[in-house]
């Protein structure tokens, strides 16, 4: 629910221009994506460097990574999701990590984690390692940011209909797609295939792919 704070800015673009709005989140998107690999590979020399790796030509190390997430990237800027954000945001954890910056690194995955669910098992690895300034840095940042912030935007009345909107649509089925590549999405493929029938949204059926 804090996402919908932090999209009020392009909502208001949107307002004004939706293809403006669009093209400022394609911008953001790009610029969140050149920041996670920039802030992986420095990461990776800082780490080289103190367990005694030899160096390496450094185009490769930038562009490999990118080419094991171009069918990820491309499907991210097609749906316009938040997964360049996301990476921005974890790579600067990891950054911070080895910086010493436990606080710092706990408040980047506190507000990956309030933005999308699953970045939350970073806090259950930073508990697991006994970081734990990190993890109480990052579970403080998701609560603030998922609970706190959308009561004093919303009002409990407000942040009350967010949270039934919040569950009748997590529980009204899940778009799984041939390109979806969800961990459920991944199950669904394995397990049953990609429906054809499709699932209920309020009544209104929605297609699901047919299996290949």
């Amino acid at each position: 629910m804090s996402g919908i704070v932090w999209f009020l800015p392009f909502a208001a673009v949107a307002a004004w221009s939706p293809v403006a709005a669009k093209l400022l989140w394609h911008a953001l998107n790009l610029v969140c994506l050149g920041a996670g690999v920039w802030l992986s590979v420095k990461t990776w020399e800082a780490v080289r460097v103190r367990a005694g790796l030899p160096a390496r030509a450094w185009l490769p190390m930038l562009f490999a990574p990118l080419l094991a997430i171009l069918l990820p990237a491309q499907t991210n800027f097609e749906h316009q999701n938040m997964n360049a954000l996301l990476l921005a945001l974890l790579a600067g954890a990891t950054w911070q990590l080895t910086l010493g910056s436990a606080v710092g690194a706990g408040i980047l995955i506190g507000t990956a984690t309030a933005l999308k669910a699953f970045p939350a098992l970073l806090i259950l690895y930073l508990a697991a390692r006994r970081y734990w300034a990190a993890a109480i840095a990052a579970t403080v940042s998701a609560f603030l940011l998922s609970i706190v912030v959308p009561l004093a935007v919303y009002g409990t009345t407000g942040f009350s209909q967010l949270a039934q909107d919040f569950w009748r649509l997590g529980n009204s089925g899940w778009p799984v797609r041939g390109n979806n590549q969800s961990l459920i999405a991944a199950i669904d493929l394995m397990t049953l295939g990609f429906s054809a029938a499709g699932f209920d949204v309020d009544g209104v059926r929605v297609a699901g792919d047919a299996p290949a």
